[in-house]
């Protein structure tokens, strides 16, 4: 592989774009989704992919972690890596170690640390993303 650069990009270079440059960097960098996230953050602050994306970037990287592509780090080993576990709770998971939350338009919301450092699955989001709104804990459902 040469060691050039490249572009990527997208109509709005928040979710699309994102998602692929998290892939590169967990498939060729061997980052965590984690590592891989707060790296591409503090270099673009205005990222957010979708509920979707995120989704299968769980499972992309569950894949990794299973062929060793990704060596798992200490902060990692918090993501559960059992196949029974529901990817919505994998997710639910992602959102309170990364402070990545979805708005109530399914918008991913990331930035803030969260309110309580002892909050549990499950437990709403109480932060303001990177985009400036804030995460609206009373309709934020993730997965319906």
């Amino acid at each position: 592989m040469k060691k050039e650069r490249c572009l990527v990009h997208c109509a709005a270079g928040v979710s699309r774009s994102a998602t692929i440059v998290l892939v590169y960097s967990m498939k060729y960098h061997h980052n965590t989704l984690k590592d891989a996230f707060h790296y591409l953050l503090e270099k673009r602050p205005q990222i957010g992919p979708n509920e979707g994306f995120l989704l299968q970037l769980i499972r992309y990287e569950k894949e990794l972690i299973r062929t060793l592509e990704i060596v798992l780090l200490s902060a990692a080993e918090n993501l559960s890596l059992s196949d029974s576990k529901n990817p919505i709770e994998t997710f639910k998971e992602f959102s309170l170690l990364s402070a990545v939350g979805v708005s109530d338009t399914g918008d991913c919301v990331v930035g803030a640390p969260l309110k309580t450092p002892s909050a549990k699955v499950g437990a709403p989001l109480d932060s303001v993303g990177v985009v400036g709104a804030p995460l609206k804990t009373s309709s934020a459902k993730v997965g319906g």
